[in-house]
């Protein structure tokens, strides 16, 4: 085991290093996605959508994004 998220009890399915330092972004099958901070495991925020997320993304450069992908559909913010 690499990391164990003693605040998350629920399945993950993927995950992504944000650009951001020791932040990351949780894709669950119940489709919430989590950005969270490990360092002091603590939640930054949280998206709740319909199916299952199956990708998460980060985009650097002038302007940055967050892309998360679902079964079904994609956003980004």
């Amino acid at each position: 085991m690499i990391y164990e998220f003693q605040s998350l009890k629920r399945k993950i399915n993927c995950l992504a290093q944000s650009p951001a330092l020791d932040v990351v972004a949780i894709g669950l099958m119940d489709g919430t996605i989590i950005l969270h901070n490990l360092k002091v495991d603590q939640q930054v925020i949280q998206f709740k959508q319909g199916g299952s997320v199956t990708a998460i993304t980060f985009r650097t450069g002038k302007l940055f994004f967050f892309f998360f992908f679902f079964s079904k559909n994609y956003f980004f913010i």
